[in-house]
């Protein structure tokens, strides 16, 4: 059994700005982690063993609770200890072959980095570990972050690497044409590049992890292999089956990055966050793909919260109402069930290559499936790419999907390495014969893009592998 019971609010805070002073911010958190750790959690007569996993906060907020420097700080960074240089109005770290030593909770308690820290946070006597309890939240760092700073660098900076008009325009063009074939897996389609500043987190994610691939092929060589480093580093990160398999190379893919990225766009690139990208492997080879230690589910219920106010008097107890009658109505420890299948839309077909009952969607494991469209793509166990055009639920109990393959296959890049390797490929020639596929030998949903005379296919990170 799996908990999956989403992010629910413990406490509060409300003030007219941030809170500045941090003992009584986090004073009784610290004492309350404290005792949890000590003594337990009791529900029922039975004792829970308790502890905390990790702090998930954007950069701005951890400086605050970790009581150090912030990202603009000469010696900002939370994982080793370069020191910054300030460059063309801003605090940089392109220092390339500079051999920094990792910072660990012991030197942090020690406070050896005079550069890094302001104070002694609370949390220290609470046990917790001011490094390695701390991630770097890939939603502010990456997507809005890295990859917002790239495009800005791209668009408005005055450079060699500067796309002509008509190349924007061809680059808005694909986006926009991609909205048609986007699946329903993302909440918003693609839109015009010239709006990437009003993109959200969700967006950013969108264009690096997929859609970019195709469109940016319009961009100058060096900048699209530029984009591919970080494309290809995160993409990895993101995945739970690539990860272990490609974790080394990930490191590489943004290391260099972060050096290419100097020398294409100055070394005053390479701010707080892009320096950050150099620890994020090491981040996920202890604590596992990047989406679970994102702030994008509490993003999300924040969103919740603000939703419930009415007007701003007496906030708090408004938003503890609604949140009172929402755990009511809603068991905060939900359990599920691995591999969970339902089945919608029943339909005949006159003439069935199999004999069950016919589908036209299903959902598996919260990835929807459906027949001729937008959700109709998946690549099997044995790597080819498919198209589905039957769901059958056979008498045996048993579910195959009926599809047609696509018989020409080929990388869509090979730098920095084959795209065919992360099971992103160049796909053409859609058989006539209809073929079956049962439901176990589906290995994930994929993003069809049409790219002119062919289609590039994309896994969707999170489908894969679709069953546990």
């Amino acid at each position: 059994m799996e908990s999956d019971a989403g992010p629910f609010i413990i406490a509060l805070y409300f003030g007219l700005h941030d809170p500045r002073d941090v003992d009584l911010f986090l004073g009784d958190l610290a004492v309350e982690v404290e005792d949890l750790a000590t003594n337990g959690y009791e529900y029922n007569g039975v004792i829970y063993p308790c502890s905390v996993g990790n702090f998930i906060l954007d950069a701005p907020a951890r400086a605050l609770v970790k009581c150090c420097v912030g990202h603009g700080g000469m010696g900002a960074c939370e994982k080793c200890n370069i020191v910054g240089r300030y460059l063309q109005h801003r605090m940089t770290y392109a220092q390339p072959g500079v051999d920094c030593r990792p910072r660990t909770d012991e030197s942090y308690a020690r406070q050896e980095d005079p550069l890094h820290h302001c104070g002694h946070s609370p949390l220290e006597f609470a046990g917790i570990g001011m490094v390695s309890q701390f991630r770097l939240d890939t939603m502010h760092l990456v997507y809005k972050g890295v990859f917002l700073r790239f495009l800005e660098a791209l668009l408005t900076w005055d450079g060699a690497w500067n796309p002509s008009a008509d190349v924007t325009q061809t680059i808005s063009d694909k986006l926009c044409g991609f909205a048609a074939s986007c699946p329903r897996d993302f909440n918003r389609k693609p839109r015009k590049f010239l709006e990437y500043y009003k993109y959200k987190a969700t967006e950013l994610r969108r264009l690096l992890l997929y859609d970019g691939v195709v469109a940016f092929k319009e961009l100058n060589e060096n900048v699209y292999k530029l984009y591919l480093l970080l494309h290809a580093g995160i993409y990895i990160l993101a995945s739970s089956y690539l990860l272990p398999l490609f974790l080394d190379e990930s490191d590489e893919f943004l290391a260099s990055f972060v050096q290419y990225s100097a020398n294409v766009f100055g070394e005053h690139f390479v701010v707080y966050n892009v320096h950050s990208l150099t620890h994020l492997a090491e981040e996920c080879r202890h604590h596992g793909p990047l989406e679970t230690f994102s702030a994008f589910p509490y993003e999300n219920h924040l969103k919740t919260i603000k939703e419930t106010l009415r007007s701003g008097y007496q906030p708090l107890e408004q938003i503890a109402k609604r949140d009172s009658e929402r755990t009511e109505l809603n068991d905060v420890s939900v359990e599920r069930q691995n591999n969970e299948i339902y089945l919608f839309e029943n339909h005949n077909d006159p003439d069935p290559e199999e004999q069950g009952n016919q589908f036209r969607r299903i959902c598996v494991n919260k990835v929807t499936f459906k027949v001729d469209g937008r959700d109709s793509c998946f690549i099997c166990t044995e790597g080819c790419v498919v198209v589905l055009q039957n769901i059958i639920e056979r008498r045996r109990d048993s579910i195959v999907f009926v599809g047609r393959k696509f018989l020409d296959s080929d990388n869509v890049y090979d730098y920095p390495t084959d795209s065919s390797r992360l099971g992103i490929m160049k796909v053409s020639r859609l058989s006539d014969e209809h073929e079956l596929f049962p439901l176990e030998t589906v290995f994930g949903k994929c993003w069809l893009i049409n790219d002119g005379d062919c289609f590039v296919s994309i896994p969707l990170a999170h489908s894969i592998p679709l069953l546990h």
